[in-house]
């Protein structure tokens, strides 16, 4: 014997209202984390590309700036530059500050910017050729931190990354 059920029900179970509601609300979530990490990724490349612009015009102006003449006995000692390079990798030349927001120098590092110079033999139609390597030690932090924590526990709200460039020295 079949089971009577009321017409209420009947229309109930069978109506399709607030079905596209319910589909948009269980995909809402993935397409919010989808958002997210597009626009994160978009913010880090370009970070990024602006801390090796600074990294590239801090090599460029050591490496005008020292003599041509320093290979091999009168290499510049380690923490030389350091401050110099520091400066120029935070700001232009202008002074205009050109690391974004979320874009700095790693607190944690001994030595966050380092100018390193070498000799390298039998190039540039010299004996000796002194070339400079400014690196960068630099912490880029997710404006979206709170929407990745969300989802996945345990990822870490920046990354942490070094940055280096190598020039020869033309001197001044």
């Amino acid at each position: 014997m079949a089971m009577w059920i009321p017409p209420l029900l009947r229309r109930f179970v069978r109506s399709e209202r607030g079905v596209a509601l319910v589909e948009f609300a269980i995909v809402l979530p993935l397409l919010m984390l989808l958002f997210a990490v597009t626009i994160e990724g978009g913010r880090m490349m370009w970070s990024y590309q602006t801390v090796i612009a600074g990294v590239r015009e801090a090599t460029r102006q050591v490496s005008r700036m020292v003599p041509t003449d320093i290979c091999p006995s009168s290499l510049p000692a380690s923490g030389t530059y350091n401050a110099l390079v520091a400066r120029l990798v935070r700001e232009s030349t202008s002074g205009a500050t050109v690391l974004p927001a979320q874009v700095r120098l790693d607190p944690n590092a001994p030595q966050p910017v380092t100018a390193d110079f070498t000799c390298v033999s039998g190039s540039f139609r010299l004996p000796s050729t002194p070339r400079v390597t400014v690196s960068a030690q630099v912490r880029i932090d997710f404006p979206f931190q709170g929407i990745f924590a969300f989802v996945a526990d345990g990822i870490d709200p920046f990354i942490v990354t070094t940055i280096s460039d190598q020039s020869r020295v033309f001197g001044s």
